[in-house]
């Protein structure tokens, strides 16, 4: 089969896909507001290029997508004015690049077939809503006078906007950062038995998530239930007045010290950013009479977000700019 009809073919296959209005990437900031912001493309009174790089791990489109826009949302914190004829192009493409490792070379960033999804044209920038009102909704759209089929399984996605001239003042969209590991609990701790966790961060600047486990009996031994869901009414332990709350499909045991004390780690790896495990620590004393238990605790694995932004601030046509890992902006792709 000849490569045009190939792609024919594979553009049928996608239009027969069940239809999906959007997604916002990262997903889980669909009705959260962003812990950074970004002044790149539109906050500066200059010529400019500006990069954001996706994992392809966040982008929660279909397999094969065929994007026909995208929308950016202001910063909540920030109050925009309209800007009028902002002249403004914006390319496309699916790179190898790990996002959390661009060049600073443009081009380098770029997969091999690169599409102007906007042409270039005199664009009007909307008012949005004074600052403290937020998540703001994807009120800043373009969308694409060439539509860009996007799989996943390529690799990153890369939006390149190139600003040739537009008027001074300032205008803030939202965009992620540093996502803390977050810690939720079900259920209630059980006979003076507590476990303190931390760490569960990701690689680059990664921690293990670690529990230290405090007041257990002394001797005794210390079971980390690991799991994914919660129980839907607790289980009475076999021993004492305490519960289990949660499932465990994995079991991992330690000695508990002199002093009540145990402790267990996790590796974290990157591929575990933003997975929520569940937790509950269980103790006995060495004659089993005793079975204290804690609540259970979800921990949200936090870290980088696989994204970044490569930018030259007053040239549009160097090849070169500077790069700013784990940022980049919320955006909500229209398909």
């Amino acid at each position: 089969m000849k490569d045009g009809s190939f792609l024919l073919v594979l553009l049928a296959a996608c239009a027969a896909l069940p239809a999906q209005n959007s997604v916002v990437v990262p997903a889980n900031h669909a009705t959260r507001e962003g812990s950074n912001w970004a002044d790149q493309p539109f906050g500066l009174g200059t010529q400019g290029r500006v990069q954001h790089l996706y994992g392809a791990g966040i982008v929660g489109t279909p397999p094969t997508a065929i994007l026909r826009g995208l929308a950016w949302r202001g910063d909540g914190r920030a109050d925009n004015g309209a800007k009028a004829n902002v002249d403004l192009e914006l390319l496309v493409s699916t790179s190898p690049r790990d996002p959390l490792a661009p060049a600073t070379h443009f081009p380098a960033n770029h997969g091999a077939q690169v599409v102007t999804v906007f042409q270039r044209k005199l664009v009007q920038l909307p008012g949005l809503p004074p600052a403290g009102s937020w998540p703001r909704p994807f009120a800043i759209p373009f969308p694409f006078d060439v539509p860009y089929l996007y799989m996943s399984a390529a690799g990153t996605l890369v939006v390149e906007g190139r600003i040739h001239n537009q008027p001074g003042g300032a205008y803030a969209i939202d965009a992620v950062g540093w996502e803390p590991a977050r810690e939720e609990y079900r259920g209630f701790d059980c006979g003076q038995i507590f476990v303190r966790i931390t760490g569960g961060t990701v690689p680059p600047n990664g921690s293990d998530l670690a529990w230290e486990v405090e007041s257990a009996p002394p001797g005794g031994i210390a079971l980390l239930l690991l799991g994914t869901t919660v129980l839907p009414a607790p289980l009475r332990l076999p021993v004492g007045s305490c519960f289990l709350y949660q499932d465990a499909p994995v079991i991992l045991a330690g000695a508990v010290g002199a002093g009540g004390a145990a402790r267990f780690s996790l590796p974290v790896a990157r591929g575990m950013f933003l997975a929520v495990l569940h937790s509950q620590v269980v103790a006995a004393d060495p004659a089993l009479t005793r079975m204290p238990a804690t609540a259970t605790r979800i921990t949200t694995i936090g870290g980088a977000y696989p994204v970044s932004t490569v930018f030259n601030i007053g040239s549009v046509t160097l090849p070169f700019g500077s790069a700013w890992t784990t940022v980049a902006p919320v955006v909500e792709l229209r398909l």
